[in-house]
């Protein structure tokens, strides 16, 4: 019987280990490495939380969070505005991207995109929460 839970226990340890591992990013982090800067532009409603810029190959995605402001528990209204600002300062891409709150009761949400080409070396992107519905 003991043999048996321990058995259990080791696939259960297993297998979310393998799980985690296969969620972990294994391209460049262009923050990171300092080929982008981040802007983070909050809001009355909204605050933005951390932002990854991760290229794998030639894809670059972008993941962030908003947190709910005043802090507590509800819907986070608005949307984020994104720009990616090269390095002479001229506009070289811009979305409107919506988040996902996990649960009703989150206090904050998660947004992502993919941008259609890499950011040259110096460039900016500016993540910009606007409390406005589109």
């Amino acid at each position: 019987m003991n043999r048996k839970l321990n058995t259990r226990a080791m696939i259960a340890i297993v297998t979310t280990f393998g799980i985690l591992v296969g969620c972990v990013t294994t391209g460049s982090n262009l923050v990171h490495n300092g080929t982008v800067k981040i802007e983070k532009v909050s809001s009355a409603w909204g605050t933005i939380g951390f932002v990854n810029v991760i290229q794998e190959g030639e894809e670059v995605r972008l993941r962030g969070q908003v947190r709910r402001r005043p802090s507590g528990r509800g819907p986070i209204p608005g949307h984020i505005d994104l720009e990616v600002i090269g390095p002479e300062g001229n506009v070289l891409e811009k979305l409107v991207i919506d988040y996902d709150r996990p649960s009703p009761k989150s206090r904050y949400a998660n947004f992502h995109a993919v941008l259609t080409a890499t950011p040259p070396p110096g460039s900016t992107i500016r993540v910009t929460h606007d409390s406005h519905v589109v």
